[in-house]
């Protein structure tokens, strides 16, 4: 077999193609470029696995070495990107990819007071690790690329859940306290059932908006999408199955959103009113709803889901901590000491920010998160608005980006945060190019 390149003014060349010249071709490819994939492919893997993801150990063990030296390569790759590439230095101090920046340094004035000093700088540095890398990679290897080494990396990861979960059932299998006393089994795969279902999530809608932008459904990605599908509801994560569901409607929101589509929605809301309102007149249909709701949770009991699964409770002894230490807040990584007897976690975007650097910061979290869904109506994006729509639904109710170790949910906000403004960056560049005086002269 072989192939033909032919190029305007050149003769045709044919090239074999075997596995030599393919290995060559691989090994034409510049050095940093092999960097930048490795270094977000061993992230946002190796961040994700949690192999004891129920042990309430918060020790450093030899999981956690791994992914420090994974963080360190990438901050390595990130730093040399930020000292030697303007255009990075302009991405990075570009709004709104600039409140992850800000608050990076609200992090960094918290470590001094944090109870966990060597913890809490761990995880600062991740956080600078992850947003230099990410940046970096952005700009040296391009949105597209990034996007699918993100897509082959969340693919392996259910991949591996999926080998976990089948053959090796006492690591893969999650069993779930619920309030009743019993056991719910659910798919964790290698770490929670609940990073299961986001990353899960992710595969699909990654796997949705590069056939968006390529117009290719192979067998391949339908695969994968299937098999996070199948992830996604065996980890009866109902947070991460709703962010998805949102997500994929952003995606495709041009053709869902079409006015005869829009009247026809509102035709069939107007009449689910109407039905309601009827119904109650001949039925007890609080008590129906209650126990149709219960077939939600896991418990069977529906206030379980009032209750958001028990994190208002979480969310209560949260903001009673933050308010005993409004300032500079406990720094991070903090919260699994503090917050032992609630879940470990604030479960929540930015109540976890400000748990970590005070009120300040959780506000500048707020502005970030606030800032970026507004515009989602302002300045449309398909790629951008679904990545950023996913973390904030999911947000709600998980701590999402900014987790002990920074890893692929930190990773995608700041694509969705930075790929508007990389654009921006790139046609003024053009338009700088096509304006200069000296390309001018040699033109004409």
């Amino acid at each position: 077999m072989y192939s033909v390149n032919s190029n305007l003014g050149t003769s045709a060349r044919v090239h074999p193609n075997t596995l030599a010249s393919t290995v060559s071709r691989w090994l034409n490819i510049p050095i940093v470029t092999w960097v930048g994939a490795f270094s977000i492919f061993a992230v946002g893997l190796g961040n994700l696995i949690d192999i004891e993801a129920d042990n309430d150990s918060v020790d450093f063990d030899g999981q956690a070495a791994v992914k420090v030296m994974f963080l360190a390569i990438a901050g390595l790759y990130g730093g040399i990107g930020f000292l030697s590439d303007p255009k990075v230095r302009k991405l990075l101090f570009t709004f709104p990819v600039m409140w992850m920046f800000i608050l990076l340094g609200f992090y960094c004035l918290s470590v001094p007071t944090s109870s966990v000093v060597v913890q809490s700088l761990a995880s600062t540095i991740s956080v600078a690790c992850v947003l230099l890398m990410t940046v970096t990679a952005l700009v040296q290897l391009g949105p597209k690329v990034v996007l699918k080494i993100l897509f082959f990396t969340t693919a392996c990861y259910v991949f591996g859940s999926w080998i976990a979960y089948l053959f090796f059932p006492s690591v893969g299998v999650f069993l779930e306290a619920t309030t009743d006393g019993e056991f719910v089994p659910r798919m964790g795969g290698l770490a929670h059932p609940n990073t299961l279902g986001q990353i899960s999530g992710m595969t699909l809608v990654l796997g949705l908006l590069l056939y968006r932008e390529e117009k290719n459904w192979s067998w391949m990605r339908s695969i994968v999408i299937l098999a996070a599908a199948a992830a996604l509801i065996g980890s009866l994560s109902r947070t991460s199955l709703l962010a998805t569901t949102v997500a994929v409607m952003v995606v495709f929101r041009g053709h869902l959103f079409q006015r005869k589509y829009a009247l026809l929605a509102i035709a069939i809301f107007i009449m689910g009113i109407v039905a309601l309102m009827a119904a109650s007149m001949f039925t007890d249909i609080e008590s129906k709803i209650g126990s149709k709701l219960g077939m939600l949770s896991k418990s069977g009991d529906a206030s379980e889901l009032t209750s958001a699964t028990g994190r208002t409770e979480i969310w209560g002894k949260a903001i009673e901590l933050i308010s005993k230490e409004p300032l500079f807040g406990y720094g991070a990584a903090t919260s699994k000491f503090l917050l032992k007897d609630f879940s470990m976690h604030t479960h929540n975007l930015v109540l976890n920010v400000a748990f970590s650097t005070g009120i300040i910061g959780g506000f500048v979290a707020l502005c970030m998160c606030l800032g970026r869904f507004f515009r989602l109506f302002v300045e449309r994006h398909p790629i951008a608005d679904a990545l950023v729509v996913f973390i904030l639904v999911n947000g709600l109710f998980e701590n999402v980006i900014f987790s002990i170790l920074c890893g692929l949910p930190t990773i995608l906000w700041t694509v969705g945060l930075a790929l508007p403004a990389l654009e921006k960056i790139n046609k003024e560049a053009e338009g700088t190019q096509i304006d200069h005086p000296i390309l001018r002269v040699s033109a004409s």
